[in-house]
């Protein structure tokens, strides 16, 4: 019997670079749709660590989310790292201009367009205004009495090592399917439960916490630029492929941290 054909299956030009020529806009659009539903949907996103540390429904909710800043700055101190390397697998000099501009704001820089949605909602530009995003989650670590080390959960250190391995050895479709689908897109809906866990911690103020309220202001836009360079590679098989498959590495890799973070989290002594 013969197997139908996918809409999207275009396998007797897998080699074909020519955007001209390539699979239909609205076709890549609803595809990139359907991966956004998906990412959305995922354990990484609607994982209950997450909703627990929101409403403070652990055994321990202070000493569960100073066991989060520890251990989570494994994997977030490399982020600029992250992104030297994805930028290394793109070809064209406009997706590399897109995905600088991350690079820039994750490094302090503010742009002029960000600056005024942060002063509506009440972050004052001096908190974040050439601080690199490293240094704001060490400014929430140090808030919550996390000294800065190189100690972390073998899950966290698993995490970076996977993730560094994955972009390491990842073509374009992959990498960005990694982490734009997989991580930039989803950032909002899993940094609000963290940004409100953050509230409930006696003593920490908005501007020490201002690293998980910063990336749910201005991320959607490195989402978005990140769909952008998608759509490109998105015009074959294979680079719809490599961008669901990288998208799904890494969010399965978070959730599987969340899990063991969670693990840990119930297993803490009540407080009396």
């Amino acid at each position: 019997m013969a197997v139908p054909r996918s809409e999207f299956d275009d396998s007797d030009h897998l080699t074909s670079v020519t955007f001209s020529l390539q699979t239909p806009a609205n076709m890549v659009e609803q595809f990139l749709d359907g991966l956004e539903d998906e990412a959305r949907s995922h354990a990484a996103v609607r994982h209950p660590y997450l909703a627990a540390l929101s409403s403070g429904k652990f055994p321990n909710p202070t000493a569960a989310l100073r066991d989060f800043a520890a251990n989570y700055g494994c994997y977030c101190r490399e982020f600029t790292r992250y992104l030297c390397l994805t930028i290394s697998r793109l070809e064209m000099p406009a997706h590399q201009a897109l995905l600088t501009e991350n690079f820039l704001e994750e490094s302090g820089t503010v742009e002029d367009d960000k600056r005024e949605i942060l002063e509506d909602q009440g972050i004052e530009l001096t908190w974040v205004a050439g601080v690199p995003h490293k240094e704001l989650y060490q400014r929430f670590q140090d808030a919550v009495g996390v000294p800065f080390n190189d100690s972390y959960c073998i899950e966290a250190e698993i995490w970076r090592a996977t993730f560094l391995d994955l972009l390491n050895t990842a073509d374009a479709a992959r990498a960005v399917g990694a982490i734009g689908l997989g991580t930039e897109g989803v950032v909002r809906a899993m940094y609000q439960p963290l940004a409100e866990a953050c509230r409930h911690y006696p003593g920490l103020t908005r501007q020490q916490a201002v690293f998980f309220e910063l990336h749910c202001l201005v991320d959607d836009d490195h989402a978005e630029s990140l769909r952008q360079i998608a759509f490109d590679l998105a015009q074959t098989t294979v680079g719809r492929r490599n961008l669901r498959l990288g998208m799904h590495q890494s969010l399965s890799m978070r959730a599987t941290f969340w899990e063991a973070m969670y693990r840990r989290a119930l297993a803490m002594e009540e407080v009396q």
